[in-house]
């Protein structure tokens, strides 16, 4: 009886302390994206980022491949290894909690393979602090914290936002001639 008792405990323990771990982790990717989310909003502004995921490292702000033995004049940005067409620091309190309310859902699951992000938002200040979305495939990467899937009824908002501010947007890379320049689609 009392070895029985110690190989009960002796698989059971592992197996406890493995599904506490396993838990733990996923409570704090979730803790993680909540609790940039709720910094972004203490914070009181945010950067938004429109971005160009037809094109990666390697080319220009305008889809050009660069010259690898010259410096480009202006060196372009990226976020993540996506270059950014675009950004505005937005402060009105209401327009980040617009932006911000609902955005995140679950994490965890399959995703696509594909990952064109066309927005981003970021904490100011902060390199490593952003959120990358991708509605096309309906995926959230944030540093630190697990995928999700956004909200897909903030596309339509956060593109009315950009329209609004008078931000560069990358078309879909699902509409006719995908890749871009700047803002206008390449046959």
């Amino acid at each position: 009886m009392k070895l029985k008792k110690i190989i009960t405990g002796v698989v059971l323990v592992p197996i406890i302390y493995i599904v506490g771990l396993v838990a733990h982790t996923i409570f704090q990717y979730k803790t993680n994206a909540g609790r940039l989310v709720k910094d972004m909003k203490a914070a009181g502004q945010i950067e938004f980022l429109t971005l160009d995921a037809g094109y990666s490292e390697g080319r220009g702000p305008s889809g050009e491949e660069l010259d690898e033995t010259e410096e480009p004049e202006e060196k372009p940005r990226y976020i993540g290894s996506f270059p950014v067409l675009d950004s505005r620091i937005i402060d009105d309190s209401d327009t980040i909690a617009l932006m911000l309310d609902g955005l995140l859902g679950e994490t965890g699951g399959e995703y696509p393979e594909c990952f064109w992000p066309r927005h981003a938002i970021k904490m100011v200040g902060e390199e490593g602090r952003y959120i990358i979305i991708c509605f096309e495939c309906s995926q959230y990467r944030i540093p630190g914290a697990s995928d999700g899937y956004p909200n897909p009824e903030k596309e339509a908002i956060l593109n009315q936002i950009a329209d609004n501010l008078g931000m560069k947007r990358a078309p879909s890379p699902f509409e006719k001639g995908a890749g871009t320049t700047g803002d206008v689609a390449v046959e």
